[in-house]
């Protein structure tokens, strides 16, 4: 005989709740608990269960690097850190994901953000600091991802030295990255081990954008081999005075493709 009404009703909630639990991949709003683990093939850790809050005055530093901190350190599980749709506040030191964590993937959501639409925003006016390093220098990070992510120098004066600082960082990608107001600084700084032959390396940038962004990617030391692919990469500073390089190419073997070069002043080279 058919199940009961009840029975079906019961079973259904239950799949549905044992749905949510086992592949928060596919629910990108979901809050998701410290200290919960999933089956998937790897950890997502949204940065609101640990405290973040996301409405661009609150403090939020300690809460982003406590989500980034839960990650594992095995590179073959990786691990996703989740922004979802907000302006997330860094000071101090900046965020930092350690040399020791293999497969990270920092990931924001695009959508409408208050009248404009917009991606998760990281946003700091705090001088002399990078909005977030990757490694450390002396021992390789790899596998690092970062995807539909803001970046934004609040301090009205180019205090903050940048971004995103990649610090002998091995196969990664960073896509769909937009910094604006960074006229002091980089979007992203590629930098090289301090020892040997340690090479930041082996990298894929696709469809970067930058605005009233000093250098949007200055590679320094021992780099090799990161391909830029598609972007609207603005070169210069309106009325700044100084010139500024669209992609300062600091080693060997890097290469640019499908990219749209704009200049805000008629001395700023594009490479």
């Amino acid at each position: 005989p058919p199940p009961p009404a009840r029975l079906i009703v019961i079973c259904g909630l239950a799949l549905l709740v044992s749905l949510c639990v086992l592949s928060p991949s596919t629910l990108l709003a979901q809050v998701v608990a410290p200290g919960t683990t999933f089956s998937g093939p790897s950890p997502w850790i949204d940065v609101k269960a640990y405290g973040a809050k996301g409405d661009g005055t609150t403090d939020d530093t300690t809460a982003i690097q406590n989500a980034i901190n839960a990650c594992p350190s095995l590179r073959n599980l990786g691990c996703t850190v989740f922004f979802p749709l907000g302006a997330y506040k860094i000071t101090g030191l900046g965020l930092s994901v350690s040399a020791t964590q293999q497969g990270v993937t920092l990931k924001g959501q695009c959508g409408v953000l208050g009248v404009s639409t917009s991606c998760s925003r990281l946003t700091s006016g705090t001088t002399g600091i990078f909005i977030v390093t990757i490694g450390n220098g002396i021992t390789i990070t790899e596998g690092l991802q970062i995807e539909d992510l803001e970046f934004n120098d609040a301090s009205g004066t180019g205090a903050v030295a940048g971004a995103i600082k990649l610090n002998l960082v091995e196969h990664f990608a960073i896509s769909g990255v937009y910094c604006q107001n960074f006229t002091g600084g980089y979007c992203i700084g590629a930098i090289g081990g301090s020892t040997g032959a340690a090479f930041t390396q082996f990298g894929v940038i696709t469809n970067l954008t930058t605005s009233n962004t000093k250098f949007p990617i200055q590679t320094t030391g021992k780099t090799s081999s990161i391909n830029l692919y598609g972007g609207d990469i603005t070169c210069g500073l309106a009325n700044a005075g100084v010139g500024s390089i669209g992609m300062d190419i600091g080693f060997t073997n890097h290469s640019t493709t499908e990219c749209r070069w704009t200049s805000e002043s008629d001395s700023s080279p594009y490479l």
